[in-house]
């Protein structure tokens, strides 16, 4: 029997293919602004931001503990909007469970927004480890949805600007 299993869940989204896929794959640390209850921190350990071969440092909180994780940006593919990142697991409670452990970040564009496609694949390390629970999505759900929130709200603050541009404020006052 095969110990390759897969957790996935598509969410839709406001914003562009273009933009979500941006975050994803070259500012994810957004994540910590838009979702601090769930990620307080994500940091570069070495490479450059938006680059594969780059590792990331996580720090979020699952089911009220903090988990600590490390990332290798293995793909970013711009012309399909996917991002692959990698689990680091060794040294980590992780690397007696699984052999190997992929997050999958798919931007689907529709005619207006598009569709997030998120995905765990992973490989057991035997038949005794069990399977992810689908609650872990739960917090991914969470997070594309505070990004969009966020990207959102950037867009139509950008609107206003350009509508009214860098003007002066001016009161009006009403006649009685």
């Amino acid at each position: 029997m095969s110990l390759v299993r897969e957790l996935g869940t598509v969410i839709e989204v406001r914003v562009s293919a273009a933009e979500f896929h941006e975050v994803f794959s070259c500012r994810p640390y957004i994540s910590t602004i838009t979702s601090p209850g769930n990620v307080q921190s994500c940091e570069l350990v070495e490479g450059e931001w938006g680059k594969t071969g780059s590792f990331i440092s996580w720090t979020f909180t699952r089911d009220k503990n903090p988990q600590n994780v490390k990332e290798l940006v293995e793909v970013i593919d711009n012309e399909n909007y996917i991002t692959i990142f990698k689990l680091i697991t060794e040294g980590l409670v992780l690397e007696n469970l699984y052999k190997s452990f992929y997050s999958i970040v798919k931007v689907i564009p529709k005619d207006e927004g598009s569709l997030v496609n998120f995905t765990y694949k992973y490989e057991k390390q035997n038949e005794d480890v069990p399977d992810l629970e689908s609650r872990l999505l739960e917090m991914v759900i969470q997070n594309v949805k505070d990004i969009d929130a966020y990207l959102t709200q950037q867009q139509e603050e950008d609107e206003i600007v350009k509508e009214f541009g860098d003007a002066p404020q001016t009161q009006i006052t009403q006649q009685a």
